[in-house]
């Protein structure tokens, strides 16, 4: 089993665990707003797609007030059972970021202690890392993540005589990156240079 597929069924029982009106660091968001997210993504993507496109940002409010109008394990249940159609093939690679970054959403809003990862867990987010390094091309020096264990990656302006090195564990590098609260992480340059945006 992949580890996208087995976050997913970890996630379940942890809405299962905390219920419906549970916190995230999401702003705005309980578990029930996090569940209906993760089921339009899957499951509507001309919704999904007012995530991204402004225009069409209307559709993707409906959906979530049509989701949040459901009692929340039917929600957490259908999401619970997987991708269907193109996100089957997908779900193993697309994802692994997914379904960690909000995993811990959940997790850590509530206080639930850190996770030890496996190495091969590592490595699956360590491949998610490096498709995100795009996220630093707004930053005006050259960014430096560092995981341990692993070969670090360059992004940001990858040519400028400036350069921030970010050492840590690859999961909160990955949650750093994606602007949530990480845990241990070692800067060694300016840090205010560094400037992580959406893909």
């Amino acid at each position: 089993m992949s580890f996208a597929a087995r976050e997913r069924q970890e996630l379940v029982d942890t809405f299962v665990q905390l219920g419906p009106q549970a916190p995230t660091l999401c702003e705005g968001w309980t578990a029930h707003h996090l569940a209906a997210h993760l089921l339009i993504r899957e499951r509507s993507p001309l919704a999904a797609a007012g995530m991204f496109i402004p225009a069409l940002a209307g559709l993707t409010e409906r959906a979530m007030q049509r989701q949040l109008e459901r009692p929340f394990m039917d929600v957490v249940k259908q999401w619970g059972r997987g991708p269907v159609g193109v996100w089957r093939l997908l779900d193993g690679r697309a994802n692994v970021a997914e379904h960690f970054i909000h995993h811990e959403d959940l997790r850590r809003a509530n206080g639930l202690m850190s996770r030890r990862l496996s190495t091969a867990d590592q490595r699956e987010l360590y491949a998610a890392l490096r498709t995100l390094k795009l996220m630093y091309r707004a930053s005006s020096c050259r960014v430096e993540l560092c995981p341990t264990g692993f070969v670090p990656i360059s992004t940001g302006s990858v040519s400028a005589e400036d350069k921030v090195l970010i050492r840590g564990a690859v999961g909160e590098l990955l949650l750093y990156t994606y602007q949530r609260p990480a845990e241990g992480l070692d800067f060694v340059g300016d840090a205010t240079k560094v400037v992580r945006s959406s893909l």
